[in-house]
């Protein structure tokens, strides 16, 4: 089993009145397939990793930031591998309830994503229904880019960010 959870902080006024105008908003992410870290994401999309005591050293910064209504965001599911992909289908839920499906592919032998995405596509579509399919890579890839963890939870925001904006 796999999940990536996510907790929303907001700026208080304290921070807020001294150096803030915009971005108020930081969102602390923990992946299972990596315990040792913890990801923030501002609201202007900068990611820092950061080791796991992070999310604790947030509750602890409450005169800075305040927790969104004590929800967390979470996509979990079952993860397999077939051949050179890892498959991990999951449930994306905020609270007790269940708000869409999310679906990660990853080829294993290739860390650079805009060289194997063609090959990800092909297992796609073997998989899934070609109108739900995205054609383009996921934003925040570069050419020739390394892939790594801080993509994965960018996408994963991304996905959260949709619950949270409602259907679009």
């Amino acid at each position: 089993m796999w999940s990536v959870h996510c907790v929303t902080y907001h700026a208080t006024s304290v921070l807020t009145n001294a150096t803030l105008t915009q971005n108020r908003t930081l969102h602390v992410l923990q992946s299972s397939e990596d315990l040792d870290s913890c990801y923030a994401i501002s609201g202007s999309g900068v990611c820092i990793a950061g080791d796991r005591d992070l999310a604790s050293i947030m509750t602890q910064l409450g005169t800075f930031y305040t927790q969104r209504k004590a929800i967390t965001v979470e996509a979990k599911g079952p993860r397999y591998q077939l051949g050179d992909f890892l498959i991990k289908p999951g449930v994306v839920s905020m609270g007790p309830n269940a708000h869409s499906n999310v679906l990660e592919v990853e080829y294993l032998p290739c860390c650079v994503a805009t060289q194997c995405w063609g090959l990800v596509n092909q297992m796609l579509v073997q998989i899934m229904d070609q109108s739900s399919l995205r054609r383009q890579l996921p934003a925040g890839h570069m050419e020739g880019t390394v892939y790594n963890r801080s993509h994965t939870m960018l996408q994963f925001l991304d996905v959260f960010n949709g619950i949270w904006s409602g259907p679009r």
